[in-house]
């Protein structure tokens, strides 16, 4: 959430610009554009998704592994 907000702020910004660039779906093209708040959301997901998945899962394992450890059990591959 704390994304969009952000970014919903600087679109509000950008409207106050003398030459504000346009807003919308043309954006990553050449030219003067921004992404609409749902075009950026979905680039951002889509480009951090791919590298937080892998992270949650190893942090996760890193974790039980350090309970197994504790309790003195082998740790999970």
């Amino acid at each position: 959430q704390g994304i969009q907000d952000a970014y919903v702020a600087y679109l509000e910004k950008v409207k106050t610009f003398a030459h504000p660039p346009v807003i919308g779906e043309h954006w990553p093209r050449d030219g003067y554009y921004l992404p609409s708040l749902e075009v950026f959301m979905q680039a951002f997901l889509q480009r951090t998704a791919q590298h937080t998945l892998p992270v949650l899962g190893t942090l996760s394992n890193s974790r039980q592994n350090n309970k197994l450890k504790e309790s003195g059990h082998d740790t999970v591959e």
